[in-house]
């Protein structure tokens, strides 16, 4: 295949993933706010703003879903994760 091309559609993938993510975001915004109480939307939008790069607002809600049982042990393990990408990013 032409390379050129190669590189459009790597670029549009990574443009659609990322617009896809941001509304997906969006949606578990408004969500959490219609239920302030449910822990794993909290979890699930933590995992968004993760997977966007958004650590610093993924941490807080990592933090307050850990009340919940069901998502204590992963919500902990993305904590790390947050504290190694922030840490690896002002250390290098």
């Amino acid at each position: 295949g032409d390379w050129s091309s190669d590189v459009c559609s790597s670029d549009l993938l990574k443009r659609a993933k990322i617009d896809h993510l941001n509304r997906e975001i969006g949606i578990l915004e408004e969500r959490m706010n219609e239920y302030p109480t449910e822990m794993r939307i909290r979890f699930q939008l933590a995992k968004g703003y993760y997977q966007a790069g958004r650590v610093d607002d993924a941490i807080p809600l990592f933090q307050q879903a850990q009340a919940d049982g069901r998502v204590r042990t992963e919500a902990r393990l993305f904590i790390g994760r947050c504290f190694q990408k922030a840490c690896h990013e002002v250390c290098m």
